[in-house]
């Protein structure tokens, strides 16, 4: 039987009196039976009282969508988290030929046009959009509903939808057996190959392509990022000459490879444990797993230049982090430069911490979360390579960002778990047991 919304749902889908954006995409897939297509058209976005402004200027109307699946986003959680709660649901999308529509009228983060821009509109919402009922992702016959919603609270079930779809149950055996193997083998560093194993390709694939139809920066945040790009130039020729005043000359000068560096401090110690999901044994706050990576993947960036190469690190706590590398006895041959200058706008000196962060200005949270989506996006995409850590939301869209290709080559990687695409590392083993015991 088809349940409808709850109230408490309800309650969560009403926008009434907030300026509310939303996202329409135009998923083209079969059944979720069959293989997904590549969806053929793009997202977009529009405030609420501008949307329509947007519709009436083009040549011809929008048809009317006549399958919508709503993902509101939550009030309270990180942005890496949600941002790849709404990429998986975005996936879902596509699989069931549905036209995603974001609400983001309870989102701490302010709008989405703060930080990216709007593709273009492909289809006409119904006017009722935020508060007709709607069937819930999973429940009896959800998939033959013509408006269906899906949020946090339903995380298992989204990702057990993508698990059925995309990665059958020996799949997932071979990933258990495989950190099981890691841990047998008291592995401090993931081996490169092991940050996407192939039986994860294609739902990597989908979840990458998803992102990276929606992670297109705002020329704000562009500007940022040229702005970014200048001021490490600057930070590289300093420490080259010395000295600041001779770095003034070309800042955008020869500055020789970048290898980025997520490091994350901060409250994400309390999830420190998830890294021994693959087997691997890594010290929340320590630099040497990264700097052995680094000098893994250090021979296929290495240009002709004579500078030799930076690590760009990117951190919570800067200034921390920064000197955390400089500190080590395994530094060399790199020269570490910092994505967040002393002047940051939003000062953590102990790191970021969520509830502490949502409690600020909510003009401080945007202007904070713009650099932040500076700081992924170069790294993942303006950098030769990338590490970070797949226990962290954050590394995982630097993986997905930073695309298949880089990932297969080593050039993107895991310093510790490897890319699973489910919301917990731990739900790629959700019926197992259950399944070797019926085969007993």
């Amino acid at each position: 039987m088809i349940s409808a919304v709850s109230p408490l749902n309800r309650r969560l889908l009403s926008t009434a009196g907030l300026a509310v954006l939303v996202l329409w995409t135009l998923f083209h897939a079969a059944d979720f039976n069959f293989e997904p297509s590549r969806p053929r058209s793009r997202t977009a976005v529009g405030d609420s009282d501008a949307l329509w402004e947007v519709v009436e200027i083009r040549p011809t109307p929008l048809r009317p969508c006549e399958r919508t699946l709503l993902f509101s986003f939550a009030g309270v959680y990180g942005f890496g988290s949600e941002i790849g709660m709404l990429t998986r649901a975005a996936v879902l999308a596509e699989m069931y030929s549905y036209e995603l529509v974001i609400d983001t009228s309870a989102w701490q983060y302010g709008s989405f046009y703060d930080y990216f821009l709007p593709p273009q509109l492909q289809c006409s919402p119904p006017d009722d959009w935020a508060t007709r009922l709607r069937v819930c992702v999973g429940d009896s016959g959800w998939s033959d509903a013509p408006h269906v919603y899906a949020a946090r609270p339903i995380h298992e079930t989204m990702d057990k939808l993508l698990l059925a779809y995309y990665t059958p149950l020996e799949a997932r055996r071979a990933l258990r057996d495989l950190d099981r193997a890691n841990i047998a083998d008291h592995l401090t560093l993931l081996p490169a190959e092991q940050t996407l194993l192939p039986t994860l390709r294609e739902v990597f694939r989908a979840q990458s392509a998803a992102l990276r139809r929606l992670w297109r920066p705002s020329p704000a945040v562009q500007g940022m990022i040229s702005n970014l790009a200048r001021d490490l130039a600057r930070q590289r020729l300093a420490a080259a000459a010395d000295g600041a005043d001779e770095a003034e000359g070309d800042a955008l000068a020869d500055v020789g490879a970048q290898i980025g560096v997520h490091f994350r401090l901060g409250d994400k110690a309390r999830e420190s444990m998830k890294f021994g999901d693959s087997g691997v044994s890594h010290r929340f706050g320590d630099p040497s797993g990264y700097l052995a990576a680094a000098r893994e993947v250090l021979p296929a960036v290495s240009s002709t230049s004579n500078t030799p190469a930076s690590l760009v690190v990117m951190s919570d706590d800067s200034a921390k982090a920064q000197s955390i590398f400089e500190e080590s006895s395994e530094l060399a041959p790199f020269t570490v430069l910092s994505t967040s200058p002393v002047s940051a706008l939003v000062k953590a000196p102990e790191g970021h911490n969520q509830w502490t962060f949502n409690t600020l200005d909510l003009r401080l949270r945007i202007q904070y979360t713009q650099l932040f989506v500076r700081d992924v996006t170069y790294l993942a995409q303006h950098t030769q390579g990338v590490l970070c850590s797949s226990s962290s939301n954050v590394g995982v869209l630097l993986l997905l960002l930073a695309g298949e290709e880089k990932v297969e080559n080593g050039l993107a990687r895991s310093v510790d778990a490897r890319w699973v695409p489910t919301t917990i590392y731990q739900m790629m083993y959700d019926g197992l047991d259950e399944d070797e015991g019926s085969q007993a």
